[in-house]
């Protein structure tokens, strides 16, 4: 709350509205009295609302009484109030029955929607009151010509976030416009109210003031901005407010008054800028206000009591760190309405009094700067700790208050945290020196003087490591100059453990590591450790510097250091944890089946486990040496496209971000036979009368192992057969063939799962060879001197006969030595090509043996049996 509202202030808005109410009672209270009765009395509105007459007005008032819409009113009304009800939305010509209106009052109902048109007619509106509602936007230009008589607009306290204050020609006669408690951020187009002269914007979200939009107010009288979140205002934002008499910007967020704000707002005769975060008031800001007779600054960060205008008699400034030197003269004034409330921050022996009670003068006030002290002296100093002593610093320094110390170098800290007796709390002005432990600043107990020495004792400093303390003087005027700075250095100790282990870089198989030693090291030692606990290795150097080699690719190691001195080793450090890069992988994986078929192989294997060197993305599968394929998030992979009955061999390997490991072992594996596909080419050669050698070639696709052949033998003049050979040979000697037959040979081959298609014939003709079976010669007729024979064709004439011999046989009887024997001499006495032949010139009864052959081109047949012949006599 701002001090003008504290001292019951408020804005003329909530003034001007009181007296308007209280103006139509006591109008409407003098009619009464004189008797006044309109014709509007008997309209059935007035059944629930309370309607009376008073001289030109007549008064309809339903305040509370439940209406949910604008009720049907008397056509004369001029003053209509329909407050606290539950009208949410105003309809378009809602009042268009009453162009008598001249105010209007709908505040407290819960309104959400004035729509276009609702206020149309009502030429003569003077006031429209919609406070207390939930109206989220609002536009005087959707009062158009209903506006013409307006010059009062209350929409406080409700939801508006942006208030538009274009506006016709018709309302420019607006005089007040109250826009408190809403949410606005934003004011634009207020230059056509020309006669504004009231306008509240209190309570809402602004965060500046504009010089375009005060400005444009010429007859602005009154400005309520306070309970915004104002942080700025324009160099000059009231430049054209000759009229302005009362400003309040209390409760905002300004920390500075532009100067020459308020150099135009000569009538101004109250100003409230209480409640902000204000350092100080300008000499400039009040001078020229002859008419500025209350001003409230209180509660801001003002330290210097400003000048303030004669034309003052009231003022409220409590609240602020008021530094009180020379403030003595206020005490017993009159006009500083909370004199008594004024507190005192400076100087430090009036501290946290009121103005009034502080002695006069302040004596304090005129002091001097203390004298720059000398340098510390050391008293004792350790591996962590340090003490030194301060020297009191004489000469003009007036009653000194305390010393700050402070030191730079790393970590440290004091240990003094309470303070004992004779000590007071002290203000460190050094990062290094927190927590305000105590002054060192020893007082005798009995005469309050001071005595040396003065001790500082730091501690948790770092062993081996150079610092600096100085010290300054303070007293109630300010600080002197810094005492020259202590250098020292701190004794060696046992380091601590190492804070941290730098990451430097990594391949799969080495980490690069730096270890940052807490103090001046002579040594250092790193151990490793597996995720699972397992030790590793002992690295030790000279450098915190390591490169930790012969590690496993993509492994997440533990590690720790320790740092040693010239006192001792240190504790080990903290555990640290940092992985090797990803690497081929080392190992392959295991295959774990092949399944076939006759012209697919689907192989599985196992997920790599170890020698993994990373996160496998994939594997490979190669099928007999090549790239059959290749798979991310599976185990198995089927080959399609082969061979029946071919082997092959499979190769695993499994792959890393880097590339593909190492090719598992060979796994054999053959698809199942199929069909042979395509015939054997069978060939025959040497081919004699009874044999022929018959080869054959392999069938282009014999899909697996051929395991037999089936040769078959036909022929149209012989027997046919059969012949069923193994698998691995390809040519057979064909015997007991028939001279001078054809044959016709066909192979099938067979593999474990089916026969195939046999082979074309190849057809082939034996060889002639010499007539078997030649039989002996049918006698047909004999005379005396010839005789006809009919040469029967032989039972295997292997081949063709050329021609038939006929011999005449004679027997001669001998001795073969003591052995009578008879020897047979065969004459040839006819040749004949037919099978019947006709002897001639033999010998009447004459007895004859006679026998045939038959001639082929492979020769002449043994002799038939001899037939006997009688030639009859003559």
């Amino acid at each position: 709350m701002s001090g003008l509202r504290r001292r019951g202030c408020f804005p003329l808005s909530h003034g001007f509205a009181f007296l308007l109410w209280l103006g139509i009672v006591a109008t409407a209270m003098l009619s009464l009295a004189h008797g006044a009765v309109s014709d509007g009395l008997s309209h059935p509105t007035c059944a629930t609302c309370s309607c009376y007459a008073a001289a030109t007005e007549f008064y309809v008032d339903c305040t509370g009484v439940g209406l949910t819409a604008i009720p049907d009113l008397p056509t004369n009304a001029t003053v209509v109030t329909l407050r606290r009800n539950f009208i949410q939305v105003v309809g378009e010509g809602a009042f268009d029955a009453v162009p008598s209106l001249r105010y209007l009052h709908l505040q407290s109902n819960g309104l959400t929607n004035m729509e276009a048109g609702a206020l149309r007619g009502l030429t003569l509106l003077q006031a429209l009151n919609l406070a207390d509602n939930a109206l989220g936007t609002f536009a005087l230009d959707d009062l158009a010509a209903s506006a013409a008589a307006l010059t009062e607009l209350d929409l406080s306290s409700n939801s508006l976030s942006v208030f538009d204050g274009s506006v016709s020609s018709h309302a420019t006669n607006l005089e007040t416009l109250i826009l408190r408690g809403n949410d606005i951020v934003s004011v634009t187009n207020l230059a056509s109210l020309t006669h504004l002269q009231h306008l509240d914007l209190s309570s809402n979200r602004l965060t500046s003031v504009s010089a375009t939009l005060v400005n444009a107010l010429p007859e602005l009288r009154q400005l309520w901005l306070q309970d915004n979140a104002i942080t700025r205002l324009d160099t000059t934002p009231f430049v054209a407010q000759t009229h302005l008499e009362k400003l309040s910007l209390a409760s905002n967020l300004l920390t500075q008054l532009p100067t020459s704000m308020l150099a135009a707002t000569t009538a101004l005769n109250s100003l409230d800028i209480s409640e902000n975060s204000l350092t100080s008031i300008g000499q400039t800001l009040l001078a020229g206000l002859s008419q500025l007779a209350s001003l409230s600054f209180a509660n801001n960060e003002i330290v210097s009591f400003p000048s303030l205008p004669t034309s003052i008699n009231a003022t409220w400034v409590s609240g602020n760190p008021f530094d009180c030197c020379g403030m003595e003269s206020l005490v017993g004034t009159s006009y500083i309405m909370d004199l008594a409330e004024i507190t005192c921050n400076r100087p430090q022996n009036a501290a946290g009094l009121k103005l009034v009670e502080v002695a006069t003068p302040i004596t304090v006030c005129n002091t001097t700067l203390p004298d720059q002290p000398p340098a510390a002296s050391v008293v004792s100093i350790a591996a962590t700790t340090m003490q030194a002593q301060l020297h009191v610093v004489h000469g003009n320094a007036f009653e000194p208050v305390f010393y700050t110390a402070s030191y730079t170098g790393p970590g440290g800290a004091v240990t003094n945290t309470t303070c004992p007796a004779g000590y007071a709390p002290v203000l460190y002005t050094d990062r290094l020196l927190p927590d305000a432990p105590c002054e060192y600043l020893q007082r005798d107990a009995t005469t309050n003087e001071l005595v040396d020495p003065i001790l500082v004792d730091l501690s948790n400093l770092k062993p081996y490591t150079n610092y600096t303390l100085t010290y300054i003087a303070h007293n109630e005027l300010g600080a002197s100059l810094a005492a020259p700075p202590l250098s020292f250095r701190t004794l060696e100790s046992v380091p601590e453990a190492p804070a941290s282990i730098s990451f430097l870089g990594a391949t799969s198989r080495t980490l690069n590591l730096s270890v940052t030693a807490p103090a001046v090291a002579n040594g250092f030692e790193l151990e490793l450790y597996t995720m699972g606990g397992s030790f590793v290795s002992t690295l030790s150097g000279d450098s915190g510097h390591f490169m930790a080699s012969g590690l496993e690719p993509y492994t997440t190691y533990s590690v720790r250091a320790r740092v040693a001195t010239a006192i001792g080793s240190g504790p080990w450090g903290g555990n640290f944890t940092f992985a090797t890069l990803e690497d081929l992988p080392s190992s392959s994986p295991t295959i774990l089946s092949a399944q076939a078929t006759s012209s697919s192989l689907n192989v599985t294997w196992a997920a790599l486990s170890t020698g993994t060197n990373g996160i496998i993305t994939g594997y490979a599968v190669y099928l007999d040496g090549a790239s059959a394929c290749v798979v991310t998030n599976q185990f198995w992979c089927e080959v399609t496209g082969l061979n029946p009955g071919t082997t092959h061999t499979f190769q695993i390997a499994a792959a890393t971000s880097l590339g593909y490991g190492p090719n598992s072992s060979s796994y054999p594996v053959q698809t199942l036979p199929a069909a042979p596909a395509g015939m054997p080419t069978p060939m025959v050669s040497n081919v004699t009368s009874t044999t022929a050698r018959l080869q054959w070639t392999t069938p282009a696709q014999p899909n697996g192992a051929i395991i037999k052949y089936i040769v078959t033998v036909t022929s149209p003049t012989a027997s046919n057969g059969t012949i069923e050979l193994p698998g691995n040979q390809i040519a057979y000697e064909l015997i007991g063939l028939k001279p001078h037959t054809v044959y016709h040979v066909a192979i099938q081959p067979w593999t474990l799962a089916s026969p195939g298609n046999f082979s074309s014939p190849i057809v082939f003709t034996t060889q002639e060879a010499v007539s078997v079976g030649v039989q002996a010669p049918a006698e047909v007729s004999t005379t005396f001197n010839g005789t006809i024979l009919h040469l029967i064709t032989p039972e295997q004439p292997n081949g063709a006969i050329l021609y038939f011999n006929v011999y005449v046989l004679e027997q001669v009887q001998v001795l073969d030595g003591y052995e009578p024997k008879v020897n047979t001499t065969m004459f040839l006495v006819a040749q004949s090509n037919s099978t019947m032949v006709t002897l001639g010139g033999l010998a009447p009864a004459t007895r004859y043996t006679l026998a045939s052959t038959a001639v082929t081109s492979a020769g002449e047949s043994a002799q038939s049996a001899p037939i006997v012949v009688q030639t009859a006599d003559s």
